[in-house]
């Protein structure tokens, strides 16, 4: 969000060019929430359906060379309840909160969440797809 509509696609050309990213290990015990991306047609926002000519198009490496991406710790990632597991130690962020539509009540746990799990020393992680939306 913030970025003028039409400069968004030049900028998901060049990000690439820009960040860099890096492969090491970690802990399975310092992960919180596993957001697991969808096939199919996958819960996007509006933006990025009108920035994307075919934002139900995907084409993903099924193999077990994927690789997880896991969310720098000091940043933060909307993630919804699609396909979302939390593990064992972060299941107190799966409470709703009831102040909030109901349409946006699982971005808004993401973020909470999010900022806990910093306290305590748990990450988010985006793995490959495991399920196939079909509307």
């Amino acid at each position: 969000r913030g970025f003028p509509i039409d400069s968004l696609q030049n900028y998901f050309e060049t990000w690439g060019q820009t960040h860099k990213l890096g492969v090491g290990d970690m802990k399975y015990s310092s992960i919180g929430v596993i957001q697991s991306l969808c096939d199919g047609d996958p819960d996007n926002d509006a933006v990025f359906r009108m920035t994307r000519p075919d934002s139900t198009n995907f084409s993903f490496n099924h193999t077990a060379t994927s690789l997880p991406l896991l969310i720098p710790f000091k940043k933060y990632t909307p993630y919804n309840a699609q396909a979302t597991t939390h593990l064992y130690n972060s299941f107190w962020g799966l409470y709703l909160p009831i102040s909030v539509p109901g349409r946006v009540t699982d971005i808004w746990r993401s973020y909470i969440t999010q900022r806990i799990m910093k306290d305590v020393g748990l990450h988010v992680v985006y793995t490959p797809p495991i399920v196939k939306h079909e509307r």
